[in-house]
């Protein structure tokens, strides 16, 4: 009895366990597929710490307003965010959350490459 009890929760963890990865190689299959190059300017960043014990994470939060005059918004650990000024141009690569998680907002996106950032070229100082 206590077997085939045990034998069901292991059933039960593994299939789980698969669902769980199923969703995640999803999402990343999913926002790599949807992926959007933005080019634009610096319009806020700060940065935030995320400690996980003995773990310690940075990543920027980064605000552009694109040349279409679009506002979005992203996270991102590539540190040359931070010695940016604001108003300087950038080239980010998007990449938007998955549907299922729920995320209403289509300017918001979980993850950003930075592709180049530098001071606007023919903007006078």
């Amino acid at each position: 009895m206590i077997e085939r009890f045990l034998n069901f929760l292991m059933t039960m963890l593994f299939f789980t366990a698969g669902v769980l990865f199923s969703l995640i190689i999803a999402e990343m299959v999913f926002s790599f597929a949807n992926a959007v190059d933005v080019k634009g300017t610096i319009t806020f960043r700060e940065k935030q710490r995320t400690d996980r014990g003995f773990l310690k994470e940075d990543s920027f939060l980064v605000t552009i307003k694109t040349t279409s005059g679009e506002t979005v918004v992203a996270v991102t650990e590539d540190r040359r965010v931070m010695e940016a000024t604001l108003k300087e141009c950038i080239e980010a690569r998007l990449y938007p959350y998955a549907p299922w998680r729920g995320q209403k907002d289509e300017a918001v996106y979980r993850d950003a490459l930075i592709l180049n950032v530098g001071p606007c070229k023919g903007r006078k100082k």
